[in-house]
């Protein structure tokens, strides 16, 4: 399977291709991949970009995407 584009989505589907044991390609027209989930450097300050796009917190109350971050993990990250 060809999957266009390394952003969110893209990265989710690969994921669970391979879970399935599909062999995917991941092609990105851009030099970094991860789309928003990126990190970026300004002034000396590094900032990473991808909490204010996928939502908030992942502490004891669930954010609406920690089933898909545990489905693509497998439940290991905390």
């Amino acid at each position: 399977m060809i999957v266009i584009g390394s952003g969110l989505g893209g990265l989710t589907v690969a994921s669970l291709l391979s879970q399935r044991r599909y062999e995917e390609l991941v092609l990105e027209h851009h030099d970094q991949a991860a789309g928003c989930l990126h990190t970026f450097s300004d002034q000396h300050f590094e900032f990473d970009v991808w909490l204010h796009y996928v939502c908030g917190d992942m502490g004891d109350k669930p954010a609406p995407m920690r089933k898909t971050y545990d489905a693509l993990t497998g439940g290991i990250v905390d």
